[in-house]
C-alpha cells in the first residue's frame, strides 16, 4: 500500500465558530483538528479517481451552504516498458530457442503526445533493454541499426512475447503506441532482424591438377550452378561470369549445397593445401558428374 496524504484549506471566514468538513469514505484526518479551515487527511484506502471534498461554516446566525471541491487521485508507481532485440535467423518473425539477442541496438523511447524523446537505451549482451520509472501514458519506442540489417515481419503467431512488435506505425523503425498504467511492465515489446547471406568465389582451371590456384590459373565461365536448400529445394541457379565468379545472393541463415552438372571438365582434388581460399571445394559425385558443396551460413 502507498501512502498519499492531502492538504486542504480554506480562507478563513469572519465570524465562524468552526468550520464542519465532509470527505469521502475512508478518509482518516490526520491533522490536529478537523474543525478548523485546513484539514489534512490521509486518502491513501480511495480508489483512483475523482473525489469530492466539501466544508461549511457554523456562526451565531447557523450554517452556511457548503463549498465543495474535486480532487484527483491517481496511482503513481512507476512503470516499465522493454524486453528483447533478436537476430531472427530463419526471419519467420518469431522468436526461436537458439536465436541470439543482438548487443548494441540504439532504442529511443518517445513520448506519443509530444513525439520528444524521453530516454534512450542500447541493448545488452543478450538483446534486451529496459525503460524504467515511466508516468503512466502512451509512449513508442523507435530502434537504430545498420542497414543490413532487415525488420521481421509483426505480430506473427499468437504468442505476443515471442513476436516482432517494429512495424513502423509512427515513422521509420518504429512500434505503434504503447499504454502503460501506473505499476504496469510491458516487457513483451520485441524486434526481430535479419540479415541476407550470400554464397560464391570462383571457378578455375586446374591445369596441373595439384587442386590449388595457382596465379597463372584462369577462371572457367558460363559454368553452370544451382543452389539447394537442407531439404532438396532448388532455391536459385546462375552461371560463373566471363571470369570465373559466381554468387548466390539474399540467403536466409541455413544449410545449402550447390550443384553443377559438367559436360566438358572433371572435378580437381578437393580440400588441398592450407589456404581454404585457394582450394577446391567440390566432391566428385555420381561419376564426375554432379559437384556438390555442403556448408552453413
Amino acid at each position: 500500500m502507498y501512502e498519499e496524504l492531502c492538504n486542504f484549506s480554506v480562507t478563513p471566514v469572519v465570524g465562524a465558530l468552526d468550520y464542519e468538513w465532509t470527505f469521502p469514505n475512508g478518509s482518516v484526518v490526520i491533522s490536529a483538528t478537523d474543525n478548523a479551515a485546513e484539514i489534512a487527511l490521509n486518502v491513501e484506502v480511495l480508489d483512483v479517481g475523482v473525489h469530492e471534498i466539501c466544508v461549511r461554516t457554523r456562526s451565531i446566525a447557523g450554517y452556511s451552504d457548503p463549498c465543495c471541491k474535486l480532487f484527483l487521485i491517481d496511482d503513481c508507481r512507476p512503470s516499465k516498458i522493454g524486453n528483447k532485440v533478436w537476430r531472427d535467423d530463419n526471419a519467420n518473425g518469431i522468436q526461436d530457442a537458439q536465436e541470439p539477442g543482438l548487443k548494441g541496438i540504439v532504442v529511443h523511447l518517445i513520448d506519443a503526445l509530444t513525439k520528444k524523446v524521453i530516454e534512450t537505451k542500447y541493448t545488452d549482451d543478450q538483446g534486451r533493454y529496459l525503460f524504467e520509472n515511466l508516468l503512466s501514458g502512451n509512449y513508442f519506442l523507435q530502434f537504430g541499426f545498420s542497414p543490413d540489417l532487415y525488420i521481421s515481419r509483426p505480430r506473427v503467431g499468437t504468442d505476443s512475447a515471442k513476436d516482432s512488435d517494429l512495424d513502423n506505425t509512427n515513422g521509420l523503425y518504429t512500434t505503434s503506441n504503447i499504454y502503460v498504467s501506473a505499476n504496469q511492465s510491458r516487457d513483451d515489446i520485441d524486434v526481430g532482424l535479419y540479415q541476407y547471406s550470400v554464397i560464391g568465389d570462383y571457378v578455375w582451371e586446374d591445369e596441373n591438377l595439384n587442386g590449388v590456384q595457382d596465379i597463372s590459373e584462369k577462371g572457367v565461365a558460363s559454368i553452370p550452378l544451382e543452389l539447394y536448400d537442407a531439404q532438396n529445394n532448388l532455391i536459385q541457379t546462375t552461371i560463373s561470369d566471363k571470369n570465373g565468379y559466381y554468387s548466390f545472393k539474399n540467403l536466409l541463415a541455413g544449410k545449402y549445397y550447390i550443384k553443377s552438372i559438367l559436360t566438358n571438365y572433371l572435378v580437381t582434388r578437393e580440400y588441398q593445401g592450407r589456404d581454404s581460399n585457394k582450394d577446391s571445394d567440390f566432391s566428385p559425385m555420381l561419376k564426375l558428374i554432379f559437384l556438390i558443396f555442403h556448408f552453413l551460413v
